[in-house]
């Protein structure tokens, strides 16, 4: 199938001069706003699941035994490197060889690095996969993602480990906006996290106490939630429980995952109608090799945290859709995260699976709560191609 002109069109590239910039120069980004960072505030881009699945590790395979993942993330990349912090959940495990997708996940180690050079920065590793290899995976996983110099949370070496690492303090500068990370799942598949490994569960008794740690040691709390039904485009009854359980206890942002295809989002105001809490149920499928469209697609939410009014409060919410192509749709060797921007909206007509899925998730999205937009037609700016 080939993919839709609006997806394969031509892009600018970065030129030389964005190159040697300073990082923190004041220059519009690809979200709008600028990429001047105060001290009293952060900002962050999320993402859905990122997956391993056996056509992926068979695409980035390569003659003399590597795999490359850096075409799979070349056009996404700008987005996750325009925040402070790009935060991701790794549903997989860096477990070594043999590598295999599901239902027992074991990734190569090429992709933490690939994922740290397209600008992720933090990783949630609490998932119904985290123990597809045992302890030992668990174990693994953690050592190469500090070898890859990613922060990550959601699992660890020891419970003196999970003492240590809780909750995982963000911050930029001295005197900035500090934020607390967590992150939980509901289960790992029946497969046990043997000790020395632990797994965070969601055991809203230990939850309660992380956030109150948490809220002692950070301005602004932000939870990673493993839960909720798979496929379904709609937050059950235990996930909007577990919601307003989170948003009782101080929480500023939840973030969720798992179902591997977008739902809504939630927001807490204030008297004065600012956000001051935010929920996205579920952000779909980052990277996967999920066939039906709606699985094929995902979407990232970027927002900024901001000191205001004797508290943080949520600025700015954008969300960008996303989508998955096969190499048979863009011939380059790789499954390719493709962001669908609002000046490339598909033509009228067009059935291809991208174009499906950008009015489907249009759809879902368009009750929206007063606020969160999507991106709007901003030029993108990928990174040159792999050669």
């Amino acid at each position: 199938m080939r993919a839709a002109p609006w997806v394969c069109g031509p892009f600018l590239l970065l030129s030389l001069l964005a190159l040697v910039l300073p990082a923190r120069a004041a220059e519009p980004s690809v979200w709008g706003d600028t990429l001047a960072h105060p001290r009293n505030s952060l900002s962050f881009v999320f993402t859905g699941d990122i997956m391993q699945h056996d056509a992926q590790i068979r695409a980035a395979a390569r003659a003399d035994g590597r795999y490359d993942y850096r075409e799979s993330f070349r056009l996404v990349a700008p987005y996750l490197r325009d925040a402070d912090y790009a935060v991701g959940n790794l549903e997989l495990t860096l477990g070594g060889e043999p590598y295999a997708g599901y239902p027992l996940f074991s990734a190569p180690d090429t992709l933490a690095h690939a994922l740290k050079s397209a600008g992720f920065s933090v990783l949630s590793t609490a998932n119904n996969h985290s123990c597809d290899r045992r302890a030992e995976g668990v174990l693994r996983t953690i050592r190469l993602l500090d070898s890859a110099q990613l922060l990550h949370t959601g699992t660890f070496n020891t419970e003196a480990g999970r003492t240590l690492r809780t909750p995982l303090m963000l911050q930029k500068q001295a005197g900035g906006l500090t934020v607390a990370f967590l992150s939980y799942t509901y289960g790992t598949n029946g497969i046990p996290a043997r000790p020395p490994a632990v797994v965070n569960l969601l055991d809203t008794v230990r939850m309660a106490r992380d956030i109150a740690l948490a809220r002692r040691r950070a301005e602004a709390v932000i939870v990673a939630v493993h839960w909720g039904v798979e496929y379904t485009h709609v937050p059950t009854r235990a996930q909007r429980a577990m919601a307003d359980f989170l948003f009782r206890q101080g929480v500023s942002i939840i973030v969720g995952n798992h179902p591997h295809v977008i739902q809504p989002f939630e927001v807490r105001r204030d008297g004065k109608g600012r956000i001051r809490q935010l929920c996205v149920y579920a952000l779909g499928n980052f990277v996967s090799a999920q066939r039906t469209f709606p699985r094929a697609g995902g979407m990232l939410l970027r927002l900024r945290l901001r000191r205001q009014g004797g508290g943080v409060v949520v600025e700015h919410p954008q969300y960008l859709l996303t989508y998955v192509q096969r190499p048979s749709e863009n011939h380059a060797r790789a499954f390719r995260v493709v962001p669908l921007v609002e000046n490339e909206r598909p033509p009228r007509g067009d059935t291809t699976h991208p174009a499906r899925y950008y009015r489907h998730a249009l759809r879902l999205l368009r009750r929206a709560p007063r606020g969160i937009a999507p991106l709007g037609d901003l030029p993108l700016r990928p990174l040159a191609p792999v050669r």
